[in-house]
């Protein structure tokens, strides 16, 4: 009775559109729907059933999929495919299609990220080997990293932090 399971209606505006369903588009699909983001999910091939049930979905080819998704009234595309030439052909469409929405694109090359990042300063380029590079050192220096974000093109750490007596921050307010 599966067959019989629907998923929501795809957001008129105001919504984020996600392309791309792999480990971390689903990862960032999950992380939307923890913050009640209104969504939609663009992946080309079918995911498993059970995954993602409350995200509003389109398969298929990428740029028939995203008048579909009402990209002209979305207030942020995510671009999380497996390719970095991809990601940025993905994401320049898009903003084609809405220049006022907001752009994040996922590089997995730094060098590329900070090449895509000078020549489209719109987006948001994202290196995922440069941000869980920057939580690693977080860690080395013992600190419990419980997660991380952009801000103002900043990467803020979100950290546990345990004060003791004579510690440099003993005192101070946080």
């Amino acid at each position: 009775f599966q067959f019989f399971a629907r998923r929501p209606p795809i957001p008129k505006q105001d919504h984020v559109v996600l392309i791309g369903l792999s480990a971390v588009g689903q990862r960032v699909a999950t992380l939307l729907q923890e913050l009640k983001q209104p969504m939609v999910g663009i992946n080309r091939m079918a995911i498993e059933q059970g995954t993602l049930p409350q995200v509003p979905l389109i398969i298929g080819r990428i740029v028939n999929a995203l008048t579909k998704a009402n990209l002209a009234r979305a207030k942020t595309i995510i671009v999380t495919m497996d390719d970095d030439m991809e990601n940025l052909e993905i994401g320049l469409v898009a903003h084609a299609a809405n220049p006022t929405t907001s752009l994040v694109i996922q590089t997995y090359d730094r060098h590329f990220s900070d090449n895509v990042a000078q020549l489209f300063p719109y987006a948001q380029v994202l290196c995922g080997v440069a941000l869980s590079a920057e939580v690693f050192a977080a860690a080395a220096y013992g600190e419990n990293v419980l997660s991380l974000f952009r801000f103002l093109n900043q990467t803020v750490l979100v950290a546990e932090y345990k004060i003791e007596a004579g510690d440099t921050l003993d005192g101070l307010i946080l």
